[in-house]
């Protein structure tokens, strides 16, 4: 299976059966969906346990970064903030394991961030 849908079913599995850890000054469940992600792209790619952790912690220093600059806010605004940033998370984490350059990598991110969205609609 192509990484791209390894990540997705991977990363919804994980969250939706409530696996996924909770960083409480972000209010973000970023595990299932780096761990996801990390692992589908270095299985891919053939990176090896190192390149995969560090694409990991470069995406939840990302995504917990976020969601601490406005904790709460998001979720105010009718936003997930998991699915919000995750999509920015799973960028730098992917961008990592590949190896792009800072300028691939910026792009990425703005791509990713042109394409999240995580609408809070689900709870009403």
């Amino acid at each position: 299976m192509p990484a791209a849908s390894a990540a997705l079913i991977n990363g919804t599995l994980g969250h939706s059966l409530d696996f996924d850890d909770t960083h409480p000054e972000s209010i973000i469940h970023p595990s299932s969906f780096l761990a996801a992600t990390a692992l589908a792209v270095a299985e891919e790619r053939g990176a090896d346990g190192a390149q995969a952790l560090v694409g990991f912690v470069a995406g939840m220093e990302c995504v917990v970064r976020i969601g601490m600059a406005a904790p709460g806010g998001l979720h105010a605004r009718g936003f997930h903030a998991t699915a919000a940033c995750g999509a920015l998370g799973a960028a730098i984490v992917a961008g990592k394991i590949m190896g792009l350059t800072q300028h691939q990598l910026v792009n990425a991110v703005g791509i990713a961030g042109s394409m999240g969205s995580g609408i809070f609609e689900y709870v009403n």
